[in-house]
């Protein structure tokens, strides 16, 4: 008769199984039941093995080892999967703030020198073709990145600063 103690659902493998605290027990156990186990059933447990879902260890008529991955073991690495994903996701989004910001500082001093080009220009066709390159830049930036209420702001005091220049 098979022995009734030590029985839990294991979720792994979805059904009863019997939970032993060690691998000593569990290699007693299949010891001194197996051959009961045999005549009742037809089957016979052959080997332990320890379940990380249980946390202990059972038995199985299975003489071979697979080296199959369990459904905690998966659920397990897909989880730090996603933690991983979750920290690089969150170190790009740094990395693109970051960017974004040296884009508008750079901006700050591209517009000196839009200043002084279009100060240095004589001709007038010349300063409008000076001043409409920054606007498409400026205009491109703020289509492309997601900024800041400050970083919009600033784009926009030096449009306005751009188109008060004439030509």
């Amino acid at each position: 008769m098979k022995p009734t103690k030590n029985r839990f659902f294991c979720v792994d493998c979805g059904r009863i199984k019997q939970l032993f605290d060690n691998q000593e027990k569990a290699i007693r156990f299949i010891e001194f039941n197996s051959e009961n186990i045999l005549e009742e059933s037809g089957k016979a447990p052959v080997r332990c093995y320890f379940c990380s879902a249980c946390g202990g260890w059972h038995v199985t008529s299975n003489p071979r080892q697979l080296n199959v991955k369990s459904k905690s073991e998966i659920a397990i690495e897909r989880l730090r999967e996603i933690n991983a994903n979750k920290r690089s996701y969150k170190d790009k989004i740094k990395e693109e703030k970051a960017r974004i910001k040296c884009i508008v500082e750079e901006l700050t001093e591209k517009y000196k020198q839009t200043e002084v080009a279009y100060l240095k220009s004589t001709n007038r066709e010349e300063r409008k073709v000076i001043i409409e390159n920054f606007l498409n830049e400026t205009r491109e930036i703020r289509m492309t990145m997601a900024l800041t209420k400050a970083q919009s702001k600033r784009i926009h005091i030096l449009e306005k600063q751009v188109r008060s220049m004439r030509y």
